[in-house]
């Protein structure tokens, strides 16, 4: 049997273990490459749900989205005898290697109506096209295709390059609806976001080492070699056999036999890491909370005892106070025959002790008060700051901040736009969507709104522009329900740029919308222009 059929014949089974134990460690971190950090997030995404009567036979079509945007797919369908058989051709493709950094293959999905999505199997290029032979047991499900690291993956990146179009029936009958599934971020390194200015690549384009290397890597990322050493080390063992098959000029079968048992080692060796570090995590938790209990009852025991001490003090303080009355009694009826001055003179200076007393008690008191009221005002300064951090830890999983005097700023590309246009991307509408749910829960606060452009163009053209794009933002926040009172928008043209303009990348950088966070009122402590 070819390799490449075998892999594919075992794919369902391995796909099942790995399903089993996804990776909680890759979504608790967060990689950065020199021009991008992706946030290690996953959101829920649509896709055309279609259902196969049996016997029907029906062709798919599939199209390139934003990120490839003229490929193309068709999809034939049959549904026979409890089986589903789909045969997948790709054209106009590009490598996925093009994206830069972890990106090196598509993977084809299948998604079923609860929205679980399926590794169908992956398309190898030759050239621009490629066919996939694949079967699921489903009779209603969407297909789409998404660029990947390697081709054992168990949840689809963000990187969706084609999806379902449409359905032309051959031969029963079919019905359509939109299906939700959960699509992972990723904690994956790229330079593109989209391929549609990448020139397209002739011949084979074999990735298996890359895959193989790739596979490695997010494994030791993942804390493999840590927490799982034995798998990890015969992982990167495979790597090297792999690697000096290669040097030594081996077939390509040899080679790609090798890379995809490189591949199946170092996924195992993550996903076992995986497992291993959270159990580590919750014994440390499960020993904390042990030590919190200990320590919470030799509290309370100390306080039972200081309580029964309290309770005997209280009880010799009233056998005194008894003795002293019977004393002052025994002594008031010896004093009875005294002077009626000596009398009044006494009288005066029990008033004078009281009053001591008195102003005693209330001495001790102010200075509880005052020593409780430095606690409450240190406890509140703790909490404003560690709110503080929390909002500014959140935002910086969903976009480029930095803290300066202003405040926290965060900074919205240009990517996000379309060139010379201030209308919100989708992509804007996610990353909106997510500070705007940061900020609802974030202590209070104003929002400064601030666009600028570049120099291409009339300065005048560029000074709306960023003002278009600034309302634009405040506009999608203030739908969200963030405050509409602590914010304002304002452009800055290409006033205020961070970069020379003297070449396309600094440029892109001068391109922003930056949303500069302060505390207080808008009105009163608004960040400075």
């Amino acid at each position: 049997m070819h390799p490449t059929n075998y892999l594919r014949a075992i794919l369902p089974v391995l796909l099942i273990g790995l399903a089993a134990a996804p990776t909680g460690a890759q979504q608790a971190r967060r990689q950065e490459t020199g021009t991008q950090a992706i946030s290690s997030l996953t959101s829920t995404r649509e896709s055309l749900l279609i259902s196969y009567s049996e016997g029907s036979t029906a062709r798919v079509g599939l199209a390139g989205t934003m990120r490839l945007p003229n490929a193309k797919a068709t999809a034939r369908v049959r549904r026979r005898a409890g089986a589903t058989q789909i045969e997948v051709r790709v054209d106009n493709m590009k490598p996925a290697t093009l994206f830069g950094g972890d990106f090196s293959t598509y993977v084809l999905w299948t998604v079923s109506p609860e929205g679980l999505a399926v590794n169908a199997g992956e398309f190898i290029l030759g050239g621009d096209a490629a066919s996939l032979k694949t079967s699921s047991p489903l009779d209603m499900f969407g297909m789409f295709v998404t660029a990947e690291p390697h081709f054992l993956v168990s949840a689809p990146s963000r990187f969706v390059v084609l999806d379902n179009t449409g359905v032309d029936v051959a031969r029963g009958s079919t019905s359509t609806r939109r299906v939700t599934y959960q699509g992972f971020d990723g904690v994956y390194n790229f330079e593109r976001e989209s391929l549609v200015r990448s020139e397209k690549v002739k011949g084979d384009n074999r990735v298996d080492r890359q895959q193989a290397a790739v596979a490695v890597r997010l494994a030791e990322q993942a804390g493999a070699r840590e927490h799982a050493p034995e798998e990890f080390r015969q992982a990167t063992d495979s790597l090297a056999k792999t690697m000096e098959a290669h040097k030594e000029g081996s077939s390509q079968q040899r080679i790609s036999l090798l890379a995809h048992e490189t591949v199946r080692l170092a996924v195992q060796s993550q996903h076992l890491a995986d497992r291993r570090a959270r159990a580590a995590a919750l014994e440390a938790e499960r020993r904390e909370r042990q030590r919190e209990i200990d320590s919470l009852a030799a509290a309370k025991e100390q306080a039972e005892g200081a309580k029964v001490g309290a309770e005997q003090a209280a009880a010799r303080a009233r056998l005194v106070a008894d003795e002293a009355r019977q004393a002052q009694q025994l002594a008031l009826a010896a004093k009875s025959a005294a002077e009626d001055a000596a009398r009044q003179a006494q009288l005066e200076q029990q008033k004078a002790l009281q009053m001591m007393e008195q102003a005693e008690r209330e001495a001790a008191e102010f200075a509880h008060l005052k020593v409780q009221a430095e606690s409450e005002a240190e406890r509140a300064r703790r909490e404003a700051s560690a709110a503080h951090d929390r909002m500014q830890n959140a935002l910086a999983r969903v976009a480029e901040t930095k803290e300066t005097a202003r405040g926290v700023i965060v900074n919205l590309p240009d990517i996000l736009f379309d060139t010379g246009k201030s209308t919100l991307k989708q992509e804007t509408r996610e990353i909106l969507s997510r500070i705007s749910g940061i900020l609802l829960v974030a202590p209070t606060y104003s929002l400064s709104i601030e666009g600028h452009t570049d120099s291409v163009g009339a300065q005048e053209f560029n000074q709306r522009l960023s003002e278009r794009r600034a309302e634009s933002v405040m506009a999608y926040l203030a739908d969200a329900k963030v405050p509409s009172e602590l914010m304002r928008a304002k452009g800055f043209g290409e006033s205020k740029p961070v970069a020379s303009n003297d070449s396309v990348e600094a440029r892109r950088k001068n391109r922003r919308v930056e949303i500069v966070i302060g505390s207080g009122e808008i009105g009163t402590n608004a960040p400075a222009n």
